[in-house]
C-alpha cells in the first residue's frame, strides 16, 4: 500500500485537523521550541510506523517533505 493509494475521506481529515488545532491551542503555554521538538519526536514515530506497516515508502515520505518545503517557499502563513 502507498500513501497515494490510501483511502480517507475529507471530512475525517478535516475533523482530525480541528482536533490537532484544539490540542495545539491548549499547549500554547509552552515555548514554540518545546512544541517543535515534541512534535518532531511524535512525527518521527508516526512516520516510522507508516514505514514499518508498509503503508508508504521512504520515497513517498521524501516527496511529502519536498511538498512541505515548496509550500513554505511560496509564502505560507506560519503558525503562531
Amino acid at each position: 500500500m502507498s500513501l497515494v493509494d490510501a483511502e480517507y475521506d475529507d471530512a475525517t481529515v478535516e475533523q482530525c485537523i480541528d482536533e490537532v488545532n484544539d490540542c495545539l491551542e491548549r499547549l500554547a503555554r509552552h515555548s514554540p521550541i518545546a512544541l517543535a521538538m515534541t512534535l518532531h519526536i511524535h512525527l518521527e514515530a508516526l512516520l516510522q510506523s507508516l514505514l514499518d506497516g508498509d503503508l508508504c515508502t521512504r520515497e513517498e515520505l521524501r516527496e511529502l517533505w519536498r511538498e512541505v518545503l515548496e509550500h513554505d517557499e511560496v509564502g505560507a502563513t506560519p503558525l503562531h
